[in-house]
């Protein structure tokens, strides 16, 4: 089983990252259901000066397999 790892840079995009989380974890799954692949995201968040962090902890509360690197 093959594994597709997404690295997500994160600086200040509160207004579009839970838009663009769904997204990418919603791809990511249909990809994991259809081809069996695992999958991982590792959002970077770049010091973020928004609610960018909070979302991001939101998220990796529901999904273990987003991972938050400060």
């Amino acid at each position: 089983m093959g594994k597709i790892s997404l690295v997500l840079p994160v600086y200040n995009e509160q207004v579009i990252l839970k838009e663009v989380l769904t997204k990418y974890i919603t791809d990511l799954e249909n990809i994991r259901i259809k081809h069996k692949y695992q999958w991982e995201i590792i959002a970077v968040d770049d010091c973020s000066e928004d609610e960018s962090r909070l979302i991001l902890m939101e998220f990796a509360r529901q999904y273990q397999n987003l991972r938050i690197v400060n």
